[in-house]
């Protein structure tokens, strides 16, 4: 290689850093895009509405507090788009997200979504034997870490893992997926791409806390909204295998662990999605709860009915 051409090669590659190391978001989390959220996905969690209740989650609240799903979907999207910038003409396969939510966020707040720097590439850390390529977002309110998420993708598709055991009977529901709704809401939501626009994966994975919100609902219909369980989710890993598209989703969803502390409970869900008799992604759910659930009203939830945004 001569001379100029190995400083044209150079300067592509700075030119391409420079891109990756300035990928960063300043996010309104106003009221309106919360309520906006949850409307599309159905989760109509309490916490998220009321104050005095957030208050009694026992976690710490001091008012009403972000939906976790939405910040991860919004990190996975610009992970994504970080992705993109450093391979234009290979949309790859988006296999894994890890989202951690070390702090509350609070609506009305701007959320700093951030690439941290890993080696030169701004956050990208390429395992070159396995061919996968790891992106990181923190993201942070008034220099506070209050999510952290890590982005894998693969060039080729992984096999799908068996669900784990349920400690109570599997709730089976459905969801309606129509692009007029999503592409009058929330952008994040769908991309344009050659192939036309597309559903993004960070929606599949919002609808995962919010089946969650839908069968605490049906199984607590009768108690006294003050007397009500509010669980929290603490952290979601989800593994992606097919793209989705407008049409029926089913869902599948399994309590898989319970841990009782002296205040307290810790819980594990398994959530697991299919479409057109393919898995489309599986979701695992950490959530932490201010008193313990009762397994046998969810055990009486077998069914929900599939959720449709209202018109």
């Amino acid at each position: 290689m001569n001379y100029r051409k190995r400083l044209r090669e150079q300067g592509k590659e700075i030119r391409r850093v420079k891109r990756l190391l300035s990928c960063a978001r300043r996010v309104p989390l106003t009221k309106k895009a919360e309520n906006a959220y949850g409307e599309l996905t159905g989760d109509s969690h309490l916490i998220h509405m009321f104050p005095r209740l957030a208050r009694q989650a026992g976690i710490g609240f001091k008012r009403c507090p972000v939906r976790g799903a939405h910040m991860a979907a919004i990190a996975g999207n610009l992970e994504y788009g970080i992705y993109l910038l450093a391979n234009p003409d290979n949309e790859g396969l988006i296999i894994h997200q890890k989202t951690t939510f070390p702090r509350p966020v609070y609506q009305q707040k701007r959320l700093n979504l951030l690439n941290v720097p890993s080696w030169l590439y701004g956050g990208i850390e390429q395992n070159g034997a396995q061919g996968a390529l790891k992106i990181k977002v923190t993201a942070h309110v008034r220099k506070i870490i209050v999510l952290e998420s890590v982005l894998e993708i693969k060039s080729q598709k992984e096999p799908c893992e068996p669900l784990r055991k349920s400690l109570v009977t599997p709730v089976t529901s459905s969801i309606e997926l129509r692009m007029e709704d999503l592409i009058n809401n929330i952008s994040w939501m769908h991309r344009q791409s050659a192939s036309g626009t597309q559903l993004t994966r960070g929606l599949v994975q919002s609808y995962a806390p919010a089946t969650l919100v839908r069968i605490l609902e049906k199984a607590y219909g009768d108690v006294d909204i003050p007397q009500r369980p509010l669980p929290i989710n603490l952290a979601m890993e989800t593994t992606w295998y097919e793209p989705a598209h407008e049409g029926i989703i089913e869902v599948e969803t399994r309590m898989t662990r319970e841990k009782l502390l002296k205040n307290s409970a810790i819980y594990d869900f398994s959530v697991r999605f299919m479409q057109d008799d393919a898995i489309l992604a599986t979701t695992e759910i950490r959530s932490a709860s201010n008193k313990p659930l009762d397994k046998d009203r969810i055990d009486g939830v077998r069914t929900l009915p599939t959720y449709r945004r209202p018109q």
